[in-house]
């Protein structure tokens, strides 16, 4: 498993009306992270600021959908959480724009670097896969511990991937294994992969809940 930075962010809605787009007192928030963060932001937000908060929860892939499909009239103030990739698109193609918090500066620099200002990184996670030791052991077969595992055939049919054209995490494992194995024989490992998929799910967090029920034995997913 790697370690990769994840751009769990906050960024403002650049233009169009961005101000109207919730009446005053209340904010709208596009929210990309597992659904229990963007519950405690839900509940803990109102009480910091006094300030009623909104939310509805989309995949990184989906969310940048949304905010295209949107440009002209967004019905968000802020798009908290998921991948960095798809952040940094929303802001090169003038859909956000960065907003600088008081604890900017108390950011590693490394971190405000990385982003180039693009959007604000607070906190890093491991890209990886979730287990279910007991399928997997009810069927004779070990652990996967790298990537190159994963294309083994006799985990056909036990492996959840979250959809890249969806979810910042399948866009991250891509990337991921492109830095690892260089382009060709990612790719290549990745069609490899695709043979044991059993499913391709809309969300990074829903092969980790596959794999805790049982559905899978392996669920690609972040795993903090």
């Amino acid at each position: 498993m790697r370690r990769v930075m994840v751009s769990v962010v906050v960024v403002m809605l650049a233009s169009f009306g961005v101000a109207s787009a919730a009446p005053a007192g209340k904010v709208t928030i596009l929210c990309s992270p597992n659904p229990p963060w963007c519950d405690a932001v839900k509940a803990e937000f109102p009480k910091a600021t006094g300030i009623a908060l909104e939310f509805l929860r989309l995949s990184s892939g989906e969310a940048l959908a949304r905010l295209r499909a949107e440009r002209q009239n967004p019905s968000f103030d802020v798009w908290f959480g998921g991948t960095g990739d798809p952040h940094v698109v929303a802001n090169e193609d003038g859909l956000t724009e960065i907003y600088r918090p008081r604890a900017w500066d108390d950011l590693r620099p490394e971190l405000r670097e990385a982003v180039a200002g693009k959007y604000i990184p607070l906190y890093a996670g491991i890209l990886g896969w979730a287990i279910n030791e007991r399928l997997l052991k009810e069927k004779g077969l070990p652990v996967p511990r790298t990537w190159l595992e994963l294309a083994d055939p006799k985990y056909k049919g036990l492996i959840a991937h979250p959809n890249p054209n969806t979810s910042g995490t399948g866009y991250t494992l891509i990337a991921t294994l492109v830095q690892i194995y260089g382009e060709q024989e990612a790719f290549e490992l990745l069609k490899r992969i695709h043979r044991n998929i059993a499913e391709y799910t809309r969300s990074g967090p829903a092969p980790a809940l596959l794999a805790g029920r049982g559905e899978v034995a392996i669920g690609i997913t972040f795993v903090h």
